[in-house]
């Protein structure tokens, strides 16, 4: 059984208002825009509960169910399409093609499942006091298997994997109390530390709206933690919050700066490259003040390839490195152990970057 995911239109309405009338830099995206316009379109009508197979939802997460064709967000060219889908003898080539899209999927789905088993049952061996949670599952997850009597998502252990491994080359780091996290998903990776970091009480995810939406009312339907959303951010007196309870704060890009606490920790997986390097400039010149301990950045080694979803230049592994020098950190590879064998991550993906002392 898992727990229900409600909307909160209020919420959605601020925070589309809001991004409408900001011009931070940080709040804009050229990689983004197609894909946020999608979700623009689809997110009201969404049911929550089913959003983990909703394609036009979750296409971004590289997650949701069948795949199906990306439709054009002109209005006019999605008549178009819509009308020759239902055009014989259109039809019938389009029935067999889903037919074969969803065994496809079906089959992957059950293998993704067994190699979320395996990778689980060794992260389980070195991590044995996991806290695990049936919440991995909401939103209507298609990829559930048993362990130890709860329902996991497998897609869930693609993150787990990953905090699995920073933890394992850095063991100080669970000592960890606090989080900030740019670019979150849908919140598995905020479930992913939990579950291995007893000491962590305070995450905070920063993200474009239309995603951060998602995560929230994703993340709320959580039970052991406490959500502070967008809504809720400029009434709460940060210095007096409970700092030994599981919290989460939401937030889009433009609040960040309005945040005085600072963390142990800064995350970023794959995000960094697609943004604009002046974008992620901004970002660890913000950020690197707030952090006490350390980040962990995975990205592609150079970046995507040039011109992808309309970036003027790839970020790459390097530049990223250069911004973290400006700002007083050390630099450590880090070597994916249960990512790069269970999922195939690249082993030059990933790097640790440590706050000088003083």
């Amino acid at each position: 059984m898992t727990e229900t995911i409600n909307h909160n239109f209020e919420l959605l309405d601020k925070l589309m208002t809001d991004h409408r009338n900001n011009d931070d830099i940080l709040a804009s995206n050229n990689y983004w825009i197609n894909y946020t316009k999608r979700i623009e379109r689809h997110i009201r009508d969404a049911d929550l509960n089913k959003m983990r197979t909703n394609y036009s939802l979750m296409k971004g997460f590289a997650w949701g169910g069948v795949p199906k064709p990306t439709v054009s967000n002109l209005y006019i060219k999605r008549i178009i399409f819509y009308f020759l889908e239902r055009f014989f003898p259109f039809t019938k080539v389009v029935n067999e093609y889903k037919r074969l899209l969803n065994a496809t999927h079906q089959r992957n789905v059950g293998l993704l499942k067994k190699v979320a088993n395996l990778c689980l049952e060794e992260i389980h061996q070195n991590f044995q006091d996991i806290s695990f949670t049936n919440d991995t599952c909401n939103g209507g997850a298609e990829d559930i298997f048993e362990y130890n009597d709860y329902n996991i998502s497998a897609e869930w252990i693609t993150y787990l994997a990953r905090a699995a491994d920073l933890y394992s080359e850095k063991h100080d780091l669970l000592q960890a109390k606090s989080i900030v996290e740019i670019g979150p998903g849908i919140g598995l990776n905020t479930l992913a530390h939990f579950a291995l970091n007893k000491n962590l009480n305070i995450v905070v995810n920063i993200d474009l709206p239309h995603i951060l939406y998602i995560s929230t009312q994703f993340l709320k339907s959580v039970r052991f933690i406490e959500v502070i959303d967008y809504l809720d951010f400029e009434k709460t007196d940060f210095n007096n919050i409970n700092k030994d309870k599981k919290m989460v704060i939401q937030l889009p890009p433009w609040a960040l700066d309005k945040l005085n606490i600072n963390f142990d920790l800064l995350l970023n997986h794959f995000s960094f490259q697609e943004m604009e390097k002046n974008i992620v400039s901004k970002y660890l010149a913000l950020l690197g003040k707030k952090i006490n301990s350390a980040a962990f950045i995975q990205n592609q080694a150079t970046g995507h390839k040039k011109g992808a979803g309309g970036q003027v230049e790839p970020v790459t592994l390097d530049f990223i490195a250069s911004c973290f020098h400006e700002n007083g950190f050390v630099e450590k590879n880090l070597n994916p152990t249960y990512a790069s064998k269970y999922w195939n991550l690249p082993k030059n993906s990933s790097k640790v970057f440590l706050k000088k002392k003083n």
